[in-house]
């Protein structure tokens, strides 16, 4: 697991108790899953954005804005993609736990 992923799981698990049960596991790591999904649609119309500015010959001011919107979704999205990984190890020990 990377170090990100455990950092995450880590912070989690100090703010959360563990899962109760894999229904629980499932709907926190659907939501993390779809806040992840939202950060992309935003990354892909930015991208679209700094598409349509640089055929269109836009200042550079207007294409490092979009730029910026870019990089900041993408980071957004690597964020929410590592909560989602943090959470699939959480469901994954409290099945170890059941098992055990």
């Amino acid at each position: 697991m990377t170090e990100a992923i455990e950092n995450e799981l880590s912070a989690a698990n100090k703010a959360f108790p563990g899962f109760n049960s894999t229904h629980e596991g499932y709907a926190v790591i659907l939501e993390e899953a779809q806040e992840t999904e939202d950060e992309m649609r935003k990354t892909g119309m930015n991208l679209n954005a700094l598409w349509q500015a640089t055929r269109m010959n836009q200042s550079p001011k207007q294409i490092r804005e979009i730029a910026e919107a870019i990089r900041e979704s993408a980071r957004d999205m690597a964020a929410e993609a590592i909560q989602t990984a943090a959470m699939a190890e959480k469901l994954i020990q409290y099945t170890e736990r059941q098992e055990g």
